[in-house]
Formats: C-alpha cells, sequence, structure tokens
C-alpha cells in the first residue's frame, strides 16, 4: 500500500472513530460491539441487559446517524 492511501485510510478511520465518540450512550456501546468487536446482537443485548430488539433498533439508528454525518 502507498503512504497516500495509508494515510487517507487513517483519516477516515479517525473520522469514523470521531463520529461514533458523538453517537448517544446506546447507539454508541452497541455500534462498538456489534460492528467493531463482533459481539452478536443478541449477546450484546444480554451484555447491556436490553431486550434483542432494541439492540438492533438502536444498530439501526447508530448506522444511520454515522452514515449522515459521514456523508456532510
Amino acid at each position: 500500500m502507498d503512504p497516500l492511501s495509508i494515510l487517507v485510510d487513517a483519516e477516515e478511520r479517525e473520522q469514523l472513530h470521531s463520529a461514533i465518540a458523538r453517537l448517544p450512550e446506546t447507539e454508541r456501546l452497541v455500534i462498538r460491539m456489534v460492528r467493531l468487536s463482533g459481539f452478536s446482537e443478541r449477546d450484546t443485548a444480554r451484555c447491556m441487559g436490553l431486550r434483542t430488539p432494541k439492540v438492533t433498533a438502536a444498530l439501526a439508528r447508530a448506522q444511520a446517524m454515522l452514515k449522515a454525518r459521514l456523508a456532510s
């Protein structure tokens, strides 16, 4: 990989992590557990003391918020 690609990838990762940090707490935890750490939605729900449908909804909200923030 060339140095420019490495720099662009690093900047994109930083933007993503910054956008995740600004999410509401539930959405932030869910996106980190499911998308970044690889937990299932069911295991995430169990760890957070939530029902699986609530985790699924929070994940959808988080992804929509991130998409909107990263598109602007």
